[in-house]
């Protein structure tokens, strides 16, 4: 949208002064910008592996008669870590 007083003929090409927009509502001020983009995202939490009390006997017992935990975890069909956590409590 031009107005006459806002447009200039230079060489039969118009020129453009002034432009007027819609108002599209208040500026969000640059405090709500920062705090958004400067924030981290929150860390992922890992996922704990519930295990029954019978299982948890079972890891121990393999872990005391001299398995690793890999071969622990190929036994009983669970993560080596989850078996390194039980074994560790």
């Amino acid at each position: 949208m031009y107005s006459p007083a806002a447009t200039a003929s230079i060489n039969n090409t118009p020129v453009t002064t002034a432009c007027t927009t819609a108002d599209t509502g208040p500026e969000p001020d640059a405090h709500s910008l920062q705090s958004e983009s400067s924030t981290p995202p929150p860390p992922q939490r890992l996922k704990v592996a519930v295990i029954d009390q019978f299982t948890q006997g079972r890891i121990l017992g393999y872990h005391e008669v001299g398995l690793s935990n890999r071969e622990i975890g190929r036994r009983i069909g669970r993560n080596e870590a989850t078996v390194r956590a039980v074994v560790k409590k």
